[in-house]
């Protein structure tokens, strides 16, 4: 989830459930929104591994396997090197297509 790894690169521990109901379910009832982020969290699991998204305390967080361009080029900063629009359109609150069968 790109609000997991922008929250890592930033240097903070993670996002709350409720920062997260607000980021990708605005205008939903809490009860609706939690139901959905928690079948979004199970989906993305069961897709790419269970420790793709952890949970330390209250807080969701992206997985330290987790390996993420943003980050090497943050430590190694070299402008040539980054291509294309930010997220390039990638809904945040989407899981990509080959997820559902």
């Amino acid at each position: 989830m790109v609000a997991l790894l922008e929250a890592r690169a930033a240097g903070r521990a993670g996002l709350t459930p409720l920062a997260l109901q607000d980021l990708l379910y605005p205008g939903q009832e809490e009860v609706r929104a939690f139901g959905a982020l928690r079948e979004l969290v199970f989906a993305l699991r069961r897709q790419f591994g269970t420790g793709v998204i952890e949970r330390r305390g209250t807080l969701y967080t992206l997985g330290d396997r987790v390996a993420s361009d943003l980050e090497v080029f943050l430590e190694n900063p070299q402008p040539w090197l980054w291509r294309g629009p930010y997220l390039d359109g990638l809904g945040t609150d989407q899981i990509p297509s080959c997820a559902t069968s």
